[in-house]
């Protein structure tokens, strides 16, 4: 697999990727909001975009990823670790963690930059009190749509973005309602 890519300059050109899984990597907007089909490779390509965040020359920020539940977070972590090896990165995947801090469960990948890619519990409260990039995927299948939002939401005050992949799950979902708005 060859990509193109260059980790410096946001919106590097990644001809690996399809035009709309282009735009969402190099979207810089603090909020981000797709709305995919099944198995269209959004969360596949939004790995690449994880990495490429802690890998960055200058990046501070580590990343927190809420998926549905921990088979979806193992996925999404094992396209970020294959991203890492296409684009010669050192990654050290450290498995399931307790995090000192506040006794919150991860599964982690250390890169060489000093930041991570954590891939937690879909239990909104494993957010609080992190700071960083906050990927939600497959968010209209949390249980509690609004606590989860106002619990990322903060996460990101100090330079992240807030990044939400879905299905829609139906008119009256808190995703569908972003949408709109």
């Amino acid at each position: 697999m060859s990509v193109s890519h260059n980790t410096e300059v946001p919106g590097a050109r990644e001809t690996f990727f399809l035009p709309y899984q282009r735009a969402w990597i190099r979207d810089e907007s603090p909020l981000k909001i797709i709305e995919k089909s099944r198995q269209i490779g959004i969360s596949f390509a939004d790995a690449y975009d994880s990495v490429r965040k802690v890998i960055a020359k200058g990046a501070r920020l580590d990343v927190w990823i809420s998926s549905r539940d921990q088979q979806q977070a193992r996925l999404y972590l094992e396209d970020c670790l294959q991203w890492a090896r296409v684009l010669h990165q050192a990654v050290r995947p450290l498995g399931f963690q307790v995090l000192r801090e506040d006794s919150t469960s991860a599964h982690v990948l250390r890169f060489a930059s000093g930041l991570s890619i954590y891939s937690l519990s879909s239990n909104p409260n494993a957010l609080a009190g992190k700071r960083g990039h906050v990927k939600l995927d497959e968010f209209a299948l949390h249980q509690d749509q609004r606590l989860l939002y106002r619990v990322a939401k903060p996460v990101t005050t100090w330079g992240g973005q807030l990044s939400f992949i879905s299905t829609q799950r139906g008119a009256t979902s808190v995703f569908n309602q972003l949408l709109r708005e």
